[in-house]
């Protein structure tokens, strides 16, 4: 007698609902490159991207690649048609800011020191400041300075002394500008000094401040700010980075907003340009 019975049976892979992961485009400037890859879930891949109407200068690839130059500005929503391979559509509408470069510029604004490659193409352009100050294992590098020896960010610091204590007043900011040169994102929140022309140590809470956390995208700039909240008289302005890295956060520049320096003084963002 048979005691075996075989039955068929069909796995069925469940399929998800169609749905868009994009939930925010990237700003876009004009004249400068963009390019965002459009994710979706759901469904059954693959899936493809089509678009009735995109700003001038912009393509939508079949497989969801929206890039090109931008070349107008305006707020501009992008509908997206999007076709999975089992016949599920959706539509969507994602808004796609698109500004100019000057849009972006900081009034009151004047560079202090611009690091380059080496001692010799660094620029001290604030005439209150005289020397540039660097940790040993912190060195030139292409865009400015970084981590060259180890990888602890607690061995960096880059900065300039002062020929006499510069007053900062309250409001007054601290613009730190850095570029990544990895080929991921990096988030950290970078140290400040108006006094201490040395590392940072674990006793001197009182005279390093912590800088707001920023996100700088992978190649890469970026802009940590450090508004001052207490009037004080600085003989330096030195950055710790407190990153753990090597070779890949750059400081690029240091610059300072005061509302007494001329409505001419202006600080362009730093967009990538190669």
């Amino acid at each position: 007698m048979d005691l075996v019975k075989t039955i068929d049976y069909q796995i069925i892979t469940p399929l998800f609902p169609l749905e868009l992961k994009t939930k925010q485009l990237n700003q876009a400037i004009v004249g400068q490159s963009f390019s965002q890859q459009i994710d979706v879930f759901g469904a059954l891949p693959p899936y493809q991207f089509s678009s009735s109407a995109l700003p001038d200068g912009l393509t939508l690839t079949e497989d969801g690649l929206l890039a090109g130059t931008p070349t107008s500005t305006g707020d501009f929503e992008i509908e997206l048609s999007i076709k999975a391979a089992n016949g599920t559509t959706l539509t969507s509408k994602l808004a796609l800011p698109i500004n100019n470069k000057s849009d972006f510029d900081t009034l009151f604004c004047s560079t202090i020191v611009d690091f380059g490659d080496s001692l010799e193409a660094s620029d001290i352009l604030d005439g209150r400041f005289d020397t540039i100050i660097l940790d040993k294992y912190t060195s030139f590098v292409n865009f400015g300075t970084a981590i060259t020896t180890g990888d602890s960010g607690a061995y960096n610091y880059q900065g300039v002394k002062a020929i006499e204590n510069v007053s900062l007043n309250i409001g007054d900011v601290v613009r730190l500008i850095w570029f990544n040169s990895g080929d991921s994102d990096i988030l950290f929140s970078p140290k400040i000094s108006f006094n201490d022309a040395d590392r940072v140590s674990s006793d001197d809470d009182e005279i390093w401040h912590t800088v707001d956390e920023v996100r700088v995208k992978a190649n890469h700039f970026g802009v940590s700010q450090f508004i001052i909240t207490e009037s004080t008289d600085a003989s330096v302005i030195n950055v710790n980075n407190n990153y753990d890295n090597n070779n890949i956060l750059v400081m690029d520049r240091i610059e300072l907003v005061q509302p007494t320096k001329l409505l001419t003084d202006v600080c362009l963002y730093p967009f990538v340009e190669f």
